[in-house]
């Protein structure tokens, strides 16, 4: 049994001669080239344009795009079929509205290749890459490269502020919307290349930097007690650290540690390179030594020497002890440690932390400050005073009792712990 192509095809010099016929049981390569050869020259463009529009919506989505565009493959292969039918059979308006198809189509390939690989127009790229849910898309490269700035601190240290001040565009605010649009807008903005130094947060605060890629090159960001939210499509670090206070560094007067601050980072497209985060609470300062009691009271004076008109019946008497001294005070408390800072990511996709495991201890607490000592004896009474025969003066009173020590302070409380979440960006 036989399958008759239809109508006979028209050629380049009219209708051929002959009806082609295909063979019962043909393989499907057999049947395809058995359509594409009896195909008029618009259905042909029209079949071809399809599958490119096909293949290049895969490669700009790895293979998201090939399902989001499959409905309108199909729909033009049906309506190139259908005019392809209608052309062949010499019918005008078949040959007119499938070579119309085939001017449509070579606009919308050209529009999607415009928008895909250079970014224009510009609204059109984000409506593309929603559709393919391939944000990639409005990053391109071919749209061009990002300015670059390189901020090389020579071992010192840069505030937030002079950053800014240097690179006013990481300040931008959030622009929001869908991650398509957080990420073209990322695009826009610079590279920015930190080395060889310390980028010091303000003390207290929120804060944010914005960037295209940020890079960590034997640099560190101190945070202090700031929330800082980093965004950006690449971050990179080479030797880099982020950390709340500096080790062992304390002048200050407050007697409970400060609690760390909190770090946000979003990457949108690549982290890389190992980013050690140590945002571990401040520790209390250690209790105060109690004060000194006071001295004893003085022992009161001896008896004067009892003189009778011819001899000494008493001689002049001791003094009295001393009094005992005053307690010691008691120690003061140990200041309590502050909360370990709060680390949230948001990575690719598929992406890991790259490491090390974040620290986010709780500061050391305080130790109770040790009761103050007893305060010294009071010193012996004077002796007697001479009397008529009683000649000399009485024996000094002994020192009184040292005082009792005062009793220690309490110890302070141990920080809390931080937190540390990984999100997937995407799903």
């Amino acid at each position: 049994m036989a399958l008759d192509a239809g109508a006979p095809a028209e050629g380049p010099e009219g209708p051929n001669p002959a009806t082609r016929r295909v063979p019962a049981g043909s393989s499907p390569l057999a049947l395809i080239r058995f359509l594409w050869d009896e195909a008029p020259l618009q259905g042909r463009l029209l079949a071809g344009g399809s599958l490119a529009f096909a293949l290049v919506g895969v490669i700009l989505s790895w293979g998201v795009g090939f399902w989001s565009l499959l409905p309108m493959v199909l729909a033009l292969t049906l309506v190139s079929l259908l005019l392809a039918t209608l052309a062949r059979n010499n019918s005008l308006p078949g040959k007119v509205l499938s070579w119309v198809m085939v001017a449509l189509l070579s606009a919308v390939m050209s529009l999607f290749v415009s928008c895909a690989f250079f970014g224009v127009p510009e609204r059109g790229t984000l409506l593309l890459a929603r559709w393919l849910d391939a944000p990639e898309i409005a990053v391109s490269p071919l749209r061009g490269t990002a300015a670059e700035v390189r901020v090389d601190l020579a071992g010192a240290s840069m505030t937030l502020q002079e950053l800014q001040s240097r690179v006013p565009q990481i300040a931008d605010p959030s622009s929001g919307g869908d991650r398509t649009a957080i990420m073209s807008a990322l695009s826009k903005l610079p590279q920015v290349y930190i080395s060889n130094g310390t980028l010091v947060m303000p003390p207290t605060g929120n804060f944010s930097i914005r960037a295209r890629a940020i890079r960590l090159n034997n640099a560190t960001i101190q945070l202090n007690a700031s929330s800082l939210e980093i965004e950006a499509l690449e971050f990179i670090s080479t030797n880099g650290r982020i950390f709340a206070f500096p080790d062992g560094s304390s002048t200050r007067t407050e007697q409970n540690g400060r609690n760390a601050g909190s770090l946000t980072l979003k990457v949108y497209q690549r982290i890389s390179g190992l980013l050690p985060v140590v945002l571990r609470g401040e520790p209390g300062l250690n209790g105060v030594k109690g004060s000194t009691g006071g001295e004893g009271s003085a022992g009161a004076q001896g008896a004067q020497g009892v003189s009778t008109a011819v001899d000494c019946r008493a001689g002049p008497g001791t003094g009295e002890r001393g009094g005992s001294g005053g307690a010691g005070s008691p120690g003061t408390r140990g200041g309590n440690g502050g909360a370990g800072g709060t680390l949230t990511v948001a990575l690719p996709h598929g992406a890991q932390w790259p490491g090390p495991t974040p620290v986010l201890n709780g500061g050391p607490a305080g130790t109770a400050g040790p009761g103050g000592d007893g305060g010294p004896g009071g010193p012996g009474g004077r002796g007697g005073e001479p009397n008529g025969w009683c000649r000399g003066n009485g024996p000094t009173g002994a020192q009184g009792p040292t005082g009792p020590a005062g009793p220690p302070g309490e110890a302070g409380t141990q920080g809390a712990d931080g937190q540390f979440v990984v999100n997937q960006i995407g799903t």
